[in-house]
Parts: structure tokens; C-alpha cells; sequence
């Protein structure tokens, strides 16, 4: 079944000020906590809007990188963000 393999994914409107973007720090520190997953905690921040070809795409670990990621492109004409957890061990 394909649907037993999507991401965990938050869309995020506002930056920080969204309530996604709360459920994501939730489970981004939830994430990191866990001994199984934390050298796993890798996260790619997609532009919501106009994303196909790769172009915006970022990668990250760091909470505070992908905070500052998510709050230029809320900045930059109210753009939306895509977070996605990366699939560790993919089967591509």
C-alpha cells in the first residue's frame, strides 16, 4: 500500500505564527527525543506555491534553519511552505 509510506507533512501558511507550524515544532522535538530517530530528523522545506522543478527546495536538521526558511517564504508575498519529513531508507 502506498499510503503506508507518505511523510509526515505539515503545510504552512504563516511562518512561526501558523498553528501547523506548531504542530510541527510538537513533532519535531518529539522526533528529536526519540533514540531511534534522532540522527534521522531530517526535514525538506518545499515552497507551497509554484514548486515544480526543484527550485526552493531546502534540507534540513536544524530547527532554527527550517524557522528561518519557513519565515522568509511567509515573508516574501505571503507564500506558503511544504515540510515534509524525509523517508529514511527509502526503497527507491
Amino acid at each position: 500500500n502506498p499510503f503506508d509510506t507518505l511523510p509526515v507533512t505539515f503545510h504552512i501558511k504563516k511562518g512561526d505564527k501558523d498553528e501547523e507550524f506548531e504542530r510541527f515544532k510538537e513533532y519535531f522535538f518529539t522526533q528529536k527525543k526519540d533514540e531511534d530517530c534522532k540522527d534521522q530528523n531530517i526535514w525538506i522545506i518545499k515552497p507551497g506555491e509554484n514548486s515544480n522543478r526543484g527550485t526552493g527546495i531546502s534540507v534540513s536538521n536544524s530547527f532554527e534553519e527550517i524557522a528561518s526558511i519557513l519565515n522568509g517564504l511567509a515573508g516574501r508575498s505571503n507564500r506558503t511552505s511544504i515540510v515534509q519529513k524525509d523517508i529514511h531508507n527509502t526503497l527507491l
